[in-house]
């Protein structure tokens, strides 16, 4: 997916993900505001101006000159390298403890569970539903052709 949106392989898609996870850390834990501000808010527009900055910077004059895509790759390798340096750097190397987000948890099967993370499975589940509702309703692969035949050819 990210190939047909993007035109390369990302591969410091992980550190983004990593990337926003101290962003959260840092708004909720050490700078005390609320979940409801700091997780929907602060952490989305923080996160949107890094991947923004990153990809006019470092992406967009790369496509525009038609690069190579196995140089793509290792820029982006690279980029991955950098962040999780610039993670290190920031936050340090010690795990971070901090309290829980949540005050309930659930018992399921003798394992004990947050709500966020049904949250989390739930909305994917929809996500994914919507998707695949999506790409069954697209009209992408079938041809707007009247004719059967010279659809057929076109595609």
């Amino acid at each position: 997916m990210l190939w047909n949106t993007a035109g390369f392989f990302n591969l410091a898609q992980g550190d983004f993900v990593a990337l926003t996870s101290y962003f959260l850390y840092f708004f909720y834990i050490m700078m005390h505001i609320a979940v409801l501000y700091s997780r929907p808010v602060l952490t989305i527009l923080c996160l949107g101006a890094v991947g923004f900055i990153v990809d006019k910077a470092l992406f967009h004059p790369l496509r525009r000159f038609n690069c190579n895509p196995l140089l793509m790759l290792i820029v982006t390798i690279a980029l991955s390298v950098f962040l999780k340096n610039l993670i290190r750097a920031i936050w340090g190397t010690s795990r971070c403890r901090s309290q829980r987000l949540w005050r309930v948890s659930r018992e399921f099967l003798s394992c004990s569970d947050q709500p966020h993370t049904f949250w989390t499975v739930g909305l994917s589940l929809l996500l994914i539903t919507g998707l695949y509702i999506l790409s069954r309703k697209s009209f992408a692969p079938r041809s707007l052709e009247p004719r059967p035949k010279a659809g057929k050819l076109r595609n």
